[in-house]
C-alpha cells in the first residue's frame, strides 16, 4: 500500500476487501474525531507522539511502541507536530482471536520488520497465501506481549470529567486535590471518593499519571529533563526526576533518543 503524506486523501480500511493491509502515514498537528472499524487496527509509532481515547482510557503512543485497537471500538488519535506511524488492519474472518482490549505493546526489532512488510507490499499480493502466512505470525507477536501502561483512565461522570478537564487545561502547574476541589464546587474529601470509586485512584494519583504521560511526551519532543520539569511545574529538576522514576522505574534520562 501507498504512504499516506499529511495532505493526502483519508484513507479508508473497511473499503478494501483484504484479509490485511496496511499503510505508511507521516501527518502533521492531525486529530481524528471519534470513529470505528469493522477491522481490528494496529497503530505503530515511529516518531513523534499519539494520543489515543479508547476504552475509557486515554493512552499515549511514544516511539517503538504500538497500539491494539479492537474492530467495533470507538477511539480518536491525536497528534501534534509531525507525526510518522504505520497502521495494519486485520479481516477478522480471517483473525477471529483479535484480542478483544485496547492494549500497548513494545515493537520488538521481528515485529517491526512484519510491520513495515505488511505495509509496503503491492495490493495485488495482499490476498496471497504468503501474506496471509506473515500476517498470521504478525499476529501472533500482538498477542503475545505483556501490555504496556501509559495510559489514564477516562469517565463520563460529570464531576469527575470537571476535575479532569480542569487538571489538562492546567499541564504546568502541579495543583492540589484541595484546589481542583475548590474550582468545581465540592470538597477535596468527596472528589477523592468518587475519584477512587470511578477510577481506582485518587485524584492526585489520577494527575501523577497523566503528568506521567505529558514528561513522556516531553521528553521524547524536547530531548531535555530540565525543559520538561519545568514545563510541568516542578520545582526543579531532581523533584520531577524523583516523582518520575517513583512511578516508572527508569530515570527520565532513560527516554530521551528513545
Amino acid at each position: 500500500m501507498p504512504n499516506y503524506p499529511a495532505n493526502g486523501p483519508r484513507f479508508e480500511p473497511d473499503d478494501k476487501p483484504y484479509p490485511i493491509l496496511g499503510i505508511a502515514v507521516d501527518i502533521l498537528d492531525h486529530q481524528d474525531p471519534m470513529h470505528q472499524h469493522i477491522k481490528g487496527q494496529l497503530l505503530y509509532g515511529i516518531s513523534g507522539c499519539m494520543q489515543a481515547v479508547a476504552q475509557g482510557r486515554m493512552t499515549l503512543l511514544v516511539p517503538n511502541k504500538a497500539l491494539w485497537l479492537p474492530a467495533g471500538v470507538p477511539h480518536k488519535i491525536t497528534a501534534q507536530g509531525l507525526v510518522k506511524y504505520r497502521s495494519l488492519y486485520f479481516d477478522l474472518d480471517h483473525f477471529p482471536n483479535t484480542p478483544q482490549q485496547t492494549h500497548l505493546i513494545a515493537v520488538k526489532p521481528l515485529l517491526r520488520e512484519m510491520i513495515d512488510e505488511l505495509c509496503f507490499i503491492e495490493e495485488e499480493k495482499l490476498d496471497s497465501q504468503i501474506t496471509l502466512r506473515l500476517a498470521h505470525s504478525c499476529m501472533d507477536q500482538i498477542i503475545s506481549p505483556t501490555p504496556l501502561n501509559y495510559s489514564v483512565p477516562l469517565t463520563s461522570h460529570k464531576i469527575i470529567s470537571k476535575a479532569i478537564n480542569h487538571i489538562m487545561t492546567h499541564p504546568h502547574t502541579l495543583l492540589k486535590p484541595e484546589a481542583i476541589a475548590n474550582h468545581i464546587g465540592t470538597s477535596s474529601r468527596n472528589l477523592n471518593r468518587l475519584f477512587k470509586k470511578e477510577l481506582g485512584l485518587t485524584c492526585h494519583q489520577w494527575q501523577q499519571q497523566f503528568k506521567i504521560i505529558q514528561a513522556l511526551e516531553l521528553l521524547i519532543t524536547t530531548q531535555s529533563v530540565s525543559i520538561t520539569a519545568d514545563r510541568l511545574g516542578f520545582s526543579s529538576d531532581s523533584a520531577f526526576s524523583i516523582m518520575f522514576k517513583r512511578l516508572m522505574g527508569k530515570a527520565p534520562s532513560y527516554y530521551i533518543q528513545k
